[in-house]
């Protein structure tokens, strides 16, 4: 409400402190008042300000860069994605352990990786600058047989250029490199004279536990200002597609997995976050890795982001159980952030065939697609839970009538009926001889329809009798 006074007037004092709050920027408030004030009387009446803004939100829309003007077509700018970021982790907490960055064309001098406390020998740090491009490394250990084990896991003696301090500078040299020349990456084509380079494990105090802690605290803060994520990893990824759950980390043990970890699947998460706020189909996140060799090459991909429930921050590896109530509240903000603010609820990894709401509970949601999933997500809590067993594509999804299960189909002709709380198959309907397109339950509950690509029409009970078949459709 920008009318503070409630007199159904805006002064100009009400206007501007009105948009500023709402996220825009000074320089764009010059002349505004004028501009809407058609009569000149020092007032801008409701109607006045409804149609003047009209203009020149479009206007500012159209001179926006693309993903902002994505943004702006939420309702959102920059600053207020800023202020909302900040929000989440306390205001505080970024101005205890204000973010530092070391600009590329200096990172590209050094011969070790750099610790915050290396500020004290030697001026590389500078305080983050919103104007210039920053590359946040996402840190992860090293397989140990790349390297000699008497090597410190990160930080090495002065010069040394083997090991796993030396091979993961050489990662981010190159990486920044590779991830500048590719077109797709960086389709601005920014130089590195123009970017910094944050690295999570350089760039918070390490020698001050309040400014630790603090660093920590903020992290995903930072993580969301950053224009790419890169991730030196020990190896090649597990075989399977190019995600992020599937960076190797200090060994091929699951549990200690690049993408096993909360804190990184908590990164990972907020930069997913920021793609949907900028309506980009996947975050920036880029990894490389050396085959191995004297003179192995070098190997950069970009890695795919899935909102997968099984691998939620939350439920990651953490070093200290302490963080975990952290982790927890932390995720769910992120849920209930996309949710609520975005009307966004899941994203799977195919086209979204169906979706239908909770008969009674209107905050319930399921979600079919071709990615063979079902999805149930409350869109209040951000609860998600990820229903697998169909062979093909899922084409559509209904609960029963008294909301405990949901139904669905698959072109691998099969209905399947679904537990909601347990997230079990508690019945799978087989007959059809093709794709089953939809199904349909009976006021009760006690008979489902099918519909079929066979040109028929089955009646079932929810525990699998079939009770009919109607044959009166042509082809499809």
């Amino acid at each position: 409400m920008l009318d503070l006074n409630k007199d159904g007037m805006l002064s100009e004092d009400e206007l501007f402190e009105g948009l500023l709050k709402r996220g825009w920027e000074q320089d764009e408030l010059q002349g505004l008042f004028g501009r809407l004030d058609v009569n000149g009387d020092g007032k801008i009446s409701l109607d006045e300000y409804l149609d003047g803004m009209a203009t020149v939100k479009k206007e500012r829309l159209l001179s926006l860069p693309a993903y902002k003007r994505g943004l702006a077509g939420l309702g959102m700018y920059l600053k207020s994605v800023m202020d909302i970021k900040l929000r989440i982790w306390g205001s505080g907490r970024h101005e205890t352990a204000p973010m530092v960055v070391i600009p590329f064309t200096k990172f590209q001098t050094l011969h070790e990786l750099p610790r915050r406390s290396d500020e004290k020998k030697e001026t590389m740090y500078q305080s983050f600058d919103p104007k210039r491009k920053v590359i946040f490394i996402s840190h992860v250990w090293f397989e140990p047989s790349l390297v000699p084990e008497t090597a410190h896991p990160d930080f090495t003696d002065k010069g040394q250029t083997k090991g796993r301090k030396g091979e993961k500078l050489a990662l981010i040299k190159e990486g920044v490199n590779l991830l500048l020349s590719d077109n797709t990456a960086n389709p601005t084509g920014c130089k590195a004279k123009d970017v910094d380079i944050w690295l999570d494990f350089g760039c918070i105090d390490q020698d001050d536990p309040t400014k630790q802690a603090a660093g920590v605290g903020s992290l995903l803060a930072y993580v969301l200002q950053c224009e790419w994520i890169l991730i030196p990893g020990a190896g090649p990824l597990l075989p399977g597609e190019l995600t992020v759950d599937k960076v190797p980390g200090i060994d091929e043990n699951e549990e200690k997995m690049y993408g096993a970890r909360g804190w990184t699947r908590l990164e990972s998460m907020g930069a997913f976050m920021c793609s949907v706020l900028r309506r980009q189909h996947q975050p920036p996140i880029y990894n490389i890795y050396r085959k191995k060799g004297v003179d192995g090459e070098y190997v950069f991909n970009k890695l795919l982001y899935s909102l997968d429930p099984k691998h939620l921050p939350s439920e990651g590896k953490l070093t200290k159980e302490t963080d975990r109530p952290a982790i927890v509240e932390l995720t769910k903000d992120l849920l209930g952030y996309m949710i609520k603010a975005k009307s966004y609820i899941t994203k799977h990894d195919g086209a979204v065939r169906g979706v239908a709401y909770h008969p009674e509970n209107s905050k319930l949601v399921a979600s079919c697609s071709a990615d063979k999933t079902i999805r149930l997500i409350n869109t209040e809590s951000g609860t998600l839970k990820c229903l697998t067993g169909h062979r093909r594509c899922v084409n559509s999804v209904c609960f029963s009538p008294n909301g405990k299960h949901v139904s669905s189909t698959s072109d691998d002709g099969t209905v399947r009926i679904w537990d909601i709380e347990t997230g079990e198959v508690t019945c799978t309907l087989r007959g059809h001889s093709g794709e089953v397109l939809s199904v349909a339950w009976n006021r009760d509950g006690s008979l489902l329809a099918s519909g079929s690509s066979d040109s028929t029409v089955r009646l079932w009970t929810p525990y699998g009798q079939e009770k009919g078949t109607l044959r009166a459709h042509s082809v499809c």
